[in-house]
């Protein structure tokens, strides 16, 4: 509850002082109106508000909806932070791929590891939720070399698809085999430990290799990041593998941006792309066919900044060539970025960094 969007009035568009006490019959701000009003539903329609009658009321209530009125138009699901154990992931299996809706729908999970990509739910999952190392308040940039793990792992799927148990090799030679729970490649800073390559057990049951990056500073809103020789290498690498990439992207209007949408006369539509990242990333994909091997960014030579991230050990791998790394500014993640973003941007550049925006692009679960 209280990470929802409108807990003690954070919302512009709802009065959380006026209608807690109503719900909770305390006095005071410090509730969601959108929470409490859910689980009234639930009590109303299943008897009770347990964890069980939450995840069934989601599925059959707000996932059955969505599935029904859009059908085949929705062709995949990627549900956030979604544990299928915890939120009745088969009924909602069983509802996103029925006649009435896609039975090809595609299913993605963000629960379980990250790097490297790895099938963390078998019999339920279609493709990896592509996670990068979480960001955190402004911190750990997506283009990282923390995150270069989740490339090798592509390139180390079978076409494309990965599985639950894999292999990490240095130069050959294994290293390290599954133990996931003790794994974690972003604080691999030492070369000699760090894996090149990985394998896996082909014999399990198959996940596509997908790659899920914010092109900014935040999920959703913030300044771009992501030098697009890097962007695009990265990606071509992913896709010339057989998996898919998904690029996560400011919106055109939201809650606490710079831009502000209207819900009353219209204008900004909050589900259009920013034509900032639009333009940018159309950069990034002309430049997708002209990039081979042999590799530039790879785990010691990003372009990425290090004083923006939140833990001493993810200060590795930025170029140290070419004036990297270099002073983050506090516009963009790289001070001799500024005029390339700007060169293909519809707009200047913002002098200040965009607020982060109160609504989320993502399906998350309650």
């Amino acid at each position: 509850e209280y990470a929802a969007y409108d807990y003690n009035n954070k919302s512009p568009y709802v009065d959380s002082c006026a209608e807690c006490p109503i719900l909770t019959g305390d006095e005071g701000c410090d509730c969601a109106p959108s929470v409490w009003k859910w689980k009234n539903y639930v009590k109303a329609n299943y008897g009770d508000d347990s964890s069980a009658s939450l995840h069934r009321a989601y599925a059959e209530t707000i996932v059955q909806e969505y599935a029904d009125r859009y059908g085949r138009r929705i062709a995949g699901w990627w549900f956030d932070q979604g544990s299928p154990e915890f939120s009745n992931g088969e009924l909602i299996e069983q509802i996103v791929h029925a006649e009435t809706a896609n039975p090809d729908a595609a299913i993605g999970w963000n629960h379980g590891y990250k790097i490297p990509l790895r099938n963390n739910n078998p019999g339920i999952e279609d493709f990896t939720s592509g996670h990068m190392n979480p960001l955190r308040k402004d911190a750990n940039p997506s283009d990282g070399c923390y995150n270069y793990g989740m490339v090798l792992a592509a390139e180390g799927s079978n076409n494309g698809y990965v599985y639950n148990d894999f292999q990490t090799f240095k130069d050959g030679a294994e290293i390290h085999h599954n133990g996931a729970a003790t794994y974690n490649y972003a604080l691999k800073s030492d070369p000699s430990t760090r894996p090149d390559s990985f394998s896996y057990d082909t014999s399990q049951e198959p996940s596509l290799a997908h790659v899920f990056m914010p092109l900014n500073l935040r999920w959703n809103n913030g300044d771009i990041v992501w030098d697009k020789h890097q962007g695009a290498e990265w990606q071509k690498r992913v896709l010339q593998s057989g998996g898919a990439w998904t690029w996560n992207v400011a919106r055109s209007g939201c809650a606490n941006c710079p831009q502000k949408f209207n819900p009353s006369t219209g204008g900004l539509n909050v589900d259009e792309i920013l034509g900032r990242d639009f333009d940018y990333l159309k950069e990034i994909y002309a430049l997708l066919s002209e990039k081979t091997a042999p590799w530039e960014f790879t785990d010691s030579n990003c372009k990425c900044c290090t004083t923006k991230v939140s833990l001493p050990e993810y200060e590795w791998g930025c170029r140290e060539t070419d004036g990297y790394p270099v002073t983050c500014d506090a516009t963009i993640g790289l001070e001799t970025d500024i005029a390339t973003i700007a060169t293909y941007a519809p707009t200047p550049v913002p002098a200040v960094t965009m607020p982060e925006c109160d609504v989320a692009n993502e399906a998350t679960l309650s």
